[in-house]
């Protein structure tokens, strides 16, 4: 569809180590330029999903309390699979 072919997809998962729960962890997505373009909440699996996210080069910023923040480049191109990002709290 039109959407595959001019957007991207960037999905992942956030791993608190251990047994801990990573359920409601903030996860942004991040231009060049430094500014929050969106926002989810991990699902009780602790994975997220950004859709129709225009190309380019992107930082997935995580936040949980209690939990030092990380952020890891991913790069989102159209018409391919979502890009993924997975990242480990410790």
């Amino acid at each position: 569809d039109w959407r595959r072919a001019r957007f991207a997809g960037i999905q992942g998962k956030v791993d608190l180590g251990g047994d801990d729960d990573a359920v409601n962890t903030l996860v942004e997505l991040v231009d060049a330029a430094g500014r929050v373009i969106a926002s989810e909440v991990t699902t009780d699996q602790g994975q997220y999903r950004f859709e129709d996210v225009d190309a380019g080069e992107y930082r997935i910023r995580v936040n949980k309390k209690g939990w030092a923040t990380k952020e890891a480049d991913v790069s989102a191109a159209p018409a391919s699979q979502a890009a993924e990002a997975d990242i480990t709290l410790e």
